[in-house]
């Protein structure tokens, strides 16, 4: 409570399917979609789980059956929410290695409506290593 400055236990139904960490969080219409991250065997992912706010439930996003297209398993990435209300994932690794310099140098677009992915065309001068990083969308 931000007023009482209390904190409050939720009744929260269901579970998140695995422990994640530096993965990716973006918020749309009442949902927080989180996608990527190490597994607690140090295993890169690229599953994702929704949090609806609205009814506090855990829920693993499914694919549409002829869905082909999905980034690879990765940690560290980042995800903005576009004005178009997709979702871009930038970068990131696959290695559990923390010093690891290799890096994904591609973008990835998911459509919360369709629950769907298609790969983003980058072009320009894209940076060497695209792990770690923070992007935000200003208006």
């Amino acid at each position: 409570d931000r007023i009482t400055r209390q904190w409050t236990s939720l009744n929260v139904k269901g579970r998140p399917s695995t422990v994640r960490v530096n993965a990716s969080v973006c918020l749309d219409q009442g949902k927080v979609f989180i996608f990527g991250g190490l597994n607690e065997e140090c295993a890169a992912l690229n599953s994702t789980e929704i949090f609806d706010l609205r009814q506090l439930r855990w829920m693993k996003l499914l694919l549409p059956s002829n869905h082909e297209h999905l980034p690879e398993p990765r940690h560290s990435h980042s995800c903005t929410k576009l004005t178009d209300g997709t979702f871009l994932i930038l970068g990131g690794k696959s290695s559990c290695e923390v010093m690891d310099p290799e890096s994904f140098r591609d973008g990835w677009k998911f459509n919360p409506g369709e629950n769907s992915w298609t790969s983003y065309k980058m072009s320009g001068n894209i940076p060497e290593y695209l792990s770690g990083h923070q992007t935000y969308m200003i208006d």
